[in-house]
């Protein structure tokens, strides 16, 4: 009943001022109740502008690093509403309010999105521009949250270009620094992310452990948007073989990223969908997940390379050759500017056997000339090795902390 009443007090205000509105639902709302009610508050069709933050009211009620944290929160709502341009915009608001301090917390956050947008855009100069600034920025001040946020944006990008032994080692970075300030919520994202690396090295062994470890965290917090993402990770997870209880966790995910207006969340889950029903067969309702997700899909070259990449392989598994090769080869287009793309090696693999298909061997040849150099490149092999040995160092750091702690309380 009290988040109905804050609803109806934030549309009223919408009505009149929206700096007034924002500074509420943003400076109050926002450490009140979860991130996922205030994108509900906020809505896919609330267009913020600069001006209506440059209010006397708003600005009044503020101290300079107040007016970029927030800016800095708008554009992580953006994100989630697949609004990567909007969100881009607010994290350079973030970075105006904070002129005089270009290395506070919300400049640092602001700077990192800003590099990881670049970074799906394709633009990877700019991406490294920002995102070393952020790093440099990140090891100058005292907070642990901050260098934890940056180094997990770090390890996204490390994922993306097959650097998963770099992945790791900023995962693991990232739950020590989590830990050192007792940030729960965080800490179990990191581990959320470090499981999706391992059902990506198809270590699916380890990746169950984990989530079992994680079950009871899970199912005590009040995130809708880490609720989500633990079913999306259990449903990918089990479309490896258990078709029906995929379908099950995905279905869940789906219902919490509807309810927390999490749009990203929930384009990932329709192509998840997608890939669920090619493996069982039924294209006609894979067609449709992937026009689902299109209706929503952000403005992200890599993203639509991945969805590119699914719809070739739901054109070969219907042999429709000519069409899975002219998708695999927008995805190509698209991904050609990442260093060792593990998504542009899977598209030359595909590309091998569509051409072997058509029997333009000439073709086959340079994609699997391709492929072959790529997958040589992409650090799998000797991942998971590092993920073990780096997780044993980490849990003997974590007990020396705790122990240190405990001698700390007993004196």
């Amino acid at each position: 009943m009290i988040f109905e009443n804050l609803i109806i007090l934030i549309h009223k205000l919408l009505k009149n001022n929206k700096a007034v509105c924002l500074f509420f639902i943003l400076n109050l709302g926002l450490y009140t109740f979860s991130k996922a009610q205030v994108i509900i508050a906020i809505g896919d069709n609330l267009e913020i502008t600069k001006n209506d933050l440059l209010s006397q009211s708003f600005n009044d009620n503020l101290a300079q690093e107040g007016r970029a944290e927030i800016y800095y929160s708008i554009g992580e709502i953006y994100l989630l509403l697949n609004k990567l341009d909007s969100a881009f915009v607010f994290y350079q608001y973030a970075l105006d309010a904070s002129e005089s301090n270009s290395c506070s917390p919300s400049a640092i956050k602001s700077k990192a999105g800003m590099g990881l947008i670049e970074f799906h855009q394709g633009k990877i100069s700019e991406s490294d521009n920002y995102l070393n600034e952020a790093t440099l920025c990140s090891r100058k001040i005292n907070n642990e949250h901050v260098k934890g946020t940056i180094l997990l944006i770090q390890s996204k990008i490390n994922s993306s270009e097959g650097k998963y032994r770099a992945a790791f080692e900023n995962i693991f970075k990232a739950k020590q620094a989590f830990n050192a300030v007792n940030d729960s919520s965080n800490n179990i994202l990191a581990e959320l992310c470090q499981i999706e690396l391992l059902i990506e090295l198809d270590k699916t062994t380890e990746a169950r452990r984990q989530l079992a470890t994680l079950s009871s965290s899970i199912q005590h917090s009040s995130s809708l948007i880490l609720n989500q993402k633990y079913n999306g990770i259990l449903a990918n997870l089990y479309a490896k073989g258990d078709y029906n209880r995929s379908n099950i966790y995905l279905s869940k995910s789906i219902l919490l990223n509807k309810e927390s207006g999490n749009l990203y969340g929930l384009y990932h889950d329709f192509l998840s969908y997608a890939n669920l029903y090619i493996k069982i067969k039924d294209y006609t309702k894979a067609r449709d997940y992937v026009n689902q997700a299109i209706q929503i899909e952000p403005s992200s070259n890599l993203i639509k390379a991945a969805r590119l990449s699914l719809q070739a392989f739901l054109f070969d598994v219907q042999n429709d050759n000519k069409n899975a090769i002219e998708y695999f080869k927008q995805a190509e287009a698209l991904l050609k500017v990442y260093t060792n793309s593990p998504l542009l090696a899977n598209v030359y693999k595909g590309l091998v056997k569509c051409y072997n298909i058509q029997g333009d061997y000439r073709e086959a040849v340079i994609a699997n000339q391709q492929y072959a150099e790529l997958n040589k490149n992409i650090g799998s092999n000797d991942a998971y090795d590092a993920y073990i040995s780096l997780k044993k160092s980490y849990e003997e750091s974590e007990i020396r902390h705790k122990l240190t702690e405990q001698a700390a309380e007993d004196k």
